[in-house]
């Protein structure tokens, strides 16, 4: 995360960048929906619309999978998505706090078949107008 920004009623309430970023530099959103969906459902939280406790089924009972096809007779592959969502919300976490040893220039990868992690370093790219300047 480089930036940040906190809007209330449809105004600018607070923002700030960490360096080397700042307004006028371009951002690149690799997977933007996470960030919209989990804020939508922070505040349909909020709201009481539901809660995590929920069962998605309550809210699409006709899309419920077939009993061959549920979770109990698949496997937990599912909750895969939270696992690599909670690593991301963590380095994120670090980053601002300044704390740990962030993944920065590696890459860290998941063989979910083995529950194995490793990391890989990634050289910058020249051309990036994000990486480069670091």
């Amino acid at each position: 995360m480089h930036s940040f920004m906190l809007v209330r009623h449809g105004h600018v309430v607070a923002e700030g960048w960490w360096g080397p970023f700042d307004a006028k530099t371009p951002h690149i959103l690799y997977s933007l929906s996470k960030s919209f969906t989990s804020t939508a459902v922070g505040l349909a939280i909020a709201e009481g619309k539901f809660s995590l406790d929920d069962e998605v089924l309550k809210f699409f009972p006709e899309d419920a999978p077939a009993e061959e096809e549920r979770c109990a007779v698949l496997g937990v592959f599912a909750p895969l998505v939270g696992i690599i969502g909670a690593t991301q919300a963590a380095e994120a976490l670090k980053l601002i706090a300044g704390a740990g040893d962030p993944l920065v220039g590696r890459l860290l990868l998941l063989d979910a078949l083995t529950m194995e992690w490793r990391s890989i370093r990634l050289p910058r790219d020249p051309a990036c107008a994000v990486c480069s300047r670091r």
